[in-house]
């Protein structure tokens, strides 16, 4: 007799069978060759784009958040649609000088990730030929396929007994974030104005008979001490 069978008069729910069981975990090994290729700086990367403008900045920053917490490299951010000098009518003075400020804004934001601009076009980009000369003004002798940058989110450091983790926490504060250490993992959350933003770090070895000292928040990087547990 099955364990199936001697299981479902006794919780009184159905067992899912064999067959069902194995393709969950089949489901799960995809989700999880897909999120090391995701985490592999050396074959994946994200790209922000963004207008220069206050509310696509801010979902930029979001997003740079979340591959931050996520452990997902970002090698370039591209910023959309600026208004260029060709345009003279004084009517778009005050947009061109926004949008300086909030491409200054953005620069200052993701540093030192690369930044590049591309110029509102006087026309709709469909088409090869439009799309192929946004490429050429975007990237021009450089390689789209490069990586341009390649940042580590997450650091985990040895010294004197004492053992560091850094996560980079772009665009928050230390009342936004909250650590907390459940067995052998690390579960850092981050309060935003769309939700809360969970991630759960697996602790090394080493930390198994350490306690979590402090937390601390320098320069969007947050900075979780461990200590041993007779210190």
């Amino acid at each position: 007799v099955s364990a199936a069978r001697i299981a479902e008069p006794l919780i009184g729910l159905p067992i899912p069978n064999r067959s069902v069981v194995e393709s969950e975990l089949k489901l799960i090994e995809s989700l999880e060759k897909v999120a090391n290729t995701l985490r592999n700086y050396d074959v994946a990367s994200l790209r922000l784009i963004a207008n220069p403008d206050s509310f696509s900045i801010e979902n930029l920053k979001r997003s740079l958040l979340q591959a931050c917490i996520y452990g997902i490299n970002t090698d370039l951010t591209i910023i959309n649609k600026i208004f260029h000098e060709e345009i003279k009518d004084g009517f778009f003075n005050e947009w061109k000088r926004r949008q300086s400020e909030m491409m200054e804004e953005v620069e200052r934001a993701v540093y030192p990730i690369p930044v590049k601009k591309l110029k509102l076009y006087d026309r709709e980009l469909r088409g090869l030929d439009m799309l192929r000369k946004c490429a050429e003004d975007l990237f021009r002798d450089d390689d789209p396929a490069k990586i341009y940058f390649k940042g580590k989110p997450i650091e985990i450091l040895e010294s004197n007994g004492e053992l560091t983790i850094q996560v980079n926490v772009p665009f928050t504060s230390k009342d936004k974030i909250e650590v907390e250490r459940i067995g052998d993992e690390l579960t850092v959350k981050i309060n935003t104005e769309t939700g809360e933003l969970i991630n759960t770090i697996p602790l090394p070895t080493a930390t198994y008979y350490m306690k979590l000292s402090k937390a601390r928040l320098e320069e969007n990087r947050l900075i979780i001490n461990f200590i041993k547990e007779n210190s």
